[in-house]
């Protein structure tokens, strides 16, 4: 599925306010909007973006105690780039 200028819009905002929730320890919440635009942005293929929001994500895992998630994060990153076919 495509996403439309607008969409790309509202997941630019939603990373950016995790990265504040982040820069402010607030883990939960900057969970809560990383779990909104990592699956769109793997999808998509916008590596750039998908890493600092994948080492956000995996940083609040750990905060937040979830260990599994975390590492899943981490494998992801440490893992060669899947290309869009």
């Amino acid at each position: 599925m495509q996403s439309t200028s607008g969409d790309r819009s509202q997941y630019q905002l939603a990373a950016q306010i995790a990265e504040q929730y982040a820069e402010m320890n607030r883990w939960l919440e900057a969970k809560q909007y990383l779990d909104l635009v990592v699956p769109n942005y793997r999808s998509e293929g916008w590596y750039g973006v998908l890493t600092v929001m994948l080492k956000y994500s995996m940083e609040a895992c750990f905060k937040l105690d979830l260990v599994n998630e975390a590492v899943k994060h981490g494998l992801e990153l440490l893992g060669p780039r899947k290309s869009r076919d």
